[in-house]
């Protein structure tokens, strides 16, 4: 039997980001790939749960400055979880380490030399922190400290990926970047996946004559808000369709205005909401790595309207069911014309489905595990 030891973040029973469906999709195929295998999870719960989290991130922050450890490896860092690793590491031993997350890296360093370890990684981590960094230029002490902060997690992410060498990555970009580190990198691109039978959509188009656009993501996670935002500022106002506009995750109740923009907040039955809307927007203008949300509309069949960066690392084959437009302009004039909403919502055919199957998925996997454990 193999023993396998999956370290990780909070658990999220509920699946309310994309990070927790890929960490839960994988955990899932590794299960499937391996007939005669046993998974113990650990999670880092965080040492004082009724301290705030921006709390947690300032104190992070500052305690990086005199730490090896960046701010978002701090901020995960913990004694006891320490502690709890290594005493787990004691009384069994493990054939295999999977490393869920770049915060995470740290416990390489607790590993014994023998033990094998795979590194899940949900983006390139420090790319996309530079990013968010870049938004407090104008902040001299903050920003400083977090332009420090942001190469001090450039450094950590690009050695410990160095160190570990066998990465599941979400994209294939992110594959060809860690690749380059070295020629003793092991680098599987792994599709989002999903176990479940497409929804098979009931509503009827623009019931009522009226377009109601869709919008699905976690508002906690910035990129998803700067997407929410560039709609409401450069694309809401200038349709003169009849239309409304739907959101759904967590805490998007907060961004309807009681007209045509209605926040759902998080949905437990993510098929509901194919069946609610006529296409999904996905106007993501900001952040790295692959849209989750994106790859799990279209294996439900769904029609989508996509920024090139919503799409990013996915590899998707031509597809009528899936329009990607860069500019303000191009999203207006697409969705005020009626005949090309009319041939998207109802063009029938969805190329790109079958390429987020669980069994495509677990055949790619299972080769790679082969890789490893030789």
């Amino acid at each position: 039997m193999l023993t396998v030891l999956f370290v990780s973040h909070v658990k999220d029973e509920s699946l309310s980001n994309g990070g927790s469906v890929f960490s839960s999709s994988v955990v899932k195929l590794i299960n499937s790939a391996i007939p005669d295998i046993e998974i113990s999870e650990l999670y880092c719960l965080p040492s004082n749960p009724k301290v705030t989290k921006t709390f947690r991130k300032i104190s992070s922050l500052l305690q990086s400055a005199c730490s090896e450890f960046p701010a978002k490896v701090r901020y995960f860092y913990s004694r006891e979880f320490s502690e709890r690793i290594q005493h787990e590491l004691t009384v069994n031993e493990y054939d295999l380490v999977v490393l869920d997350h770049a915060e995470m890296l740290w416990v390489v360093d607790l590993l014994p030399r023998n033990v094998l370890v795979i590194h899940i990684s949900h983006n390139i981590e420090h790319c996309l922190y530079m990013q968010y960094v870049e938004k407090y230029n104008g902040w001299p002490v903050m920003g400083s400290m977090l332009k420090r902060d942001a190469v001090k997690y450039r450094q950590f992410e690009r050695d410990k990926v160095r160190e570990v060498g066998n990465l599941i990555t979400i994209s294939c970009e992110d594959r060809e970047f860690w690749n380059a580190l070295g020629a003793g990198m092991n680098v599987l691109a792994l599709n989002p996946s999903f176990d479940y039978s497409p929804v098979v959509r009931q509503r009827s188009a623009f019931q009522g004559g009226k377009v109601l656009l869709g919008f699905l993501g976690n508002m906690e996670w910035w990129p998803n808000r700067d997407a929410v935002s560039w709609l409401s500022r450069y694309i809401l106002p200038y349709l003169s369709i009849d239309y409304e506009l739907h959101l759904f995750g967590l805490m998007s109740e907060h961004l309807g205005n009681g007209r045509n923009v209605i926040g759902h907040g998080f949905v437990d039955d993510i098929g509901m909401i194919w069946n609610a809307v006529d296409v999904m927007v996905n106007p993501i203008v900001t952040g790295a790595g692959v849209n989750v949300k994106v790859a799990e509309g279209i294996y439900n069949k769904m029609p989508m309207i996509c920024t090139p960066l919503a799409i990013q690392g996915l590899s998707l084959a031509p597809d009528p069911s899936v329009v990607v437009m860069d500019t303000p302009e191009q999203w207006i004039d697409f969705i005020n014309t009626q005949g090309s909403l009319d041939k998207l919502v109802f063009c029938g055919e969805f190329p790109n489905a079958d390429s987020f199957s669980f069994l495509r998925q677990t055949q790619k996997l299972q080769q790679f595990l082969a890789e490893v454990m030789c």
